[in-house]
């Protein structure tokens, strides 16, 4: 088993822990007598993670028609998901473990806690469940609540929990390797799952009335995305390089929609443009989506917003950082090129990292991107769409 852990002590105390429970505390249950009727999808993640876990909860559905899907999610992805999940019924879990959840919504509390988690399955009672992100504690939660099929990847640790342990395929897009956990659900049932498809978001009428209603006289005109905030110091990108991108996407007679958090500016990029929209801190996720259906092109860094423009079939054009490996967390697409930096050495730049080092006022991670690569990019996609 591959684990995610990055410390060698780490790892030796986790393979010690399974070395132990497979011995003594392994399950194997399967005991359905036809094909599952309630499954439990857990999610409980970033926005990105949960899009990409879409083709797989919509083939799980399609594949078992006559089942409840009861999928558990994270609040602010819950308020996005819902309309492309209207078959299913969700359940808000916030991880309180979760380094996003800590980050959004502060301390630990009881209601978000492994204990909780073990008694909403418990009263869900689902005879299957499958859970996207590998973590000990949630392995541990669908160990305890003595699910028929329990389906999940061990690289965290725990995998004795489960009746399936899945270990996370070493390549392919992240949306390919969720699939691994649909493949495997078909072996035990019989079912062939085929190819997963692109992630598609459903986008509600009313966030799209609130977005025309919010972009006025500027919602028939032609809009292109722009998301240049990152939470993370590391993905981030240069103002000369947004004011040269800004350029081009105006002479191109597109208005720059600015889109981001309440706590992101716009200012140093709208000194920048004639033309651009400041819509930051205005949009919830749903009319954030709606926006990007509207828009004619998207330009940001590695963050949820691109995954949210290409799930509704916007053109996307990413700047990712050398802090993540484009191959697998991309935006997945029919209309993406993705601009990374080149010549990158990983001994002195090494991958996952968040937050630069305090004093360091250029980045490492992305000044290797060039205007004209991302401005080439442009012309790429808005060419693939006809525009």
């Amino acid at each position: 088993m591959r684990y995610v852990y990055k410390k060698p002590h780490v790892r030796a105390l986790m393979r010690a822990y399974d070395t132990f429970g497979r011995f003594f505390l392994r399950r194997r249950l399967r005991r359905l007598s036809g094909p599952p009727r309630r499954i439990a999808l857990l999610l409980l993640h970033q926005i990105g993670d949960a899009i990409m876990a879409l083709p797989t909860i919509q083939a799980v559905g399609k594949a078992f028609p006559d089942a409840e899907l009861h999928v558990i999610i994270g609040s602010i992805a819950e308020r996005l998901l819902a309309p492309s999940l209207s078959g299913a019924t969700l359940h808000c879990f916030d991880a309180a473990w979760d380094a996003t959840v800590k980050h959004t919504f502060g301390a630990e509390s009881p209601e978000g806690s492994e204990s909780a988690l073990g008694n909403l399955l418990l009263r869900l009672q689902p005879d299957a469940a499958l859970a996207f992100h590998p973590d000990v504690r949630v392995n541990r939660a669908l160990g305890v609540s003595r699910i028929p099929i329990s389906i999940a990847f061990g690289n965290a640790g725990g995998g004795f929990w489960l009746t399936d342990v899945v270990d996370m395929p070493v390549s392919g897009h992240q949306v390919e390797r969720n699939f691994a956990l649909a493949r495997r659900l078909g072996k035990v049932c019989g079912v062939d799952f085929g190819l997963p498809g692109a992630p598609r978001l459903s986008i509600s009428e009313e966030a799209s009335a609130s977005v025309r209603e919010q972009l006025g006289d500027s919602s028939g005109q032609r809009l292109a995305a722009l998301h240049p905030f990152g939470r993370f110091s590391s993905r981030n990108w240069s103002i000369e390089g947004w004011a040269a991108v800004i350029g081009a996407i105006e002479g191109r007679g597109m208005i720059p929609a600015l889109i981001g958090g309440p706590k992101d500016s716009a200012s140093q990029f709208l000194e920048r443009s004639t033309r651009a929209i400041d819509m930051t801190g205005k949009l919830s996720l749903p009319e954030t989506a709606a926006l990007l259906k509207m828009c004619g092109l998207f330009v940001g860094i590695d963050s949820g917003p691109g995954h949210i423009a290409a799930a509704v079939g916007c053109p996307v054009v990413c700047v990712f950082s050398a802090a993540n490996t484009p191959e697998r967390w991309a935006p997945f697409g029919d209309n993406v090129e993705v601009v990374t930096p080149q010549g990158i050495n990983r001994e002195q730049l090494p991958l996952e990292v968040t937050d630069l080092a305090e004093g360091v006022t250029t980045n490492p991670y992305t000044e290797g991107i060039t205007p004209e690569g991302v401005i080439v990019a442009i012309e790429k996609v808005l060419k693939r769409a006809g525009k």
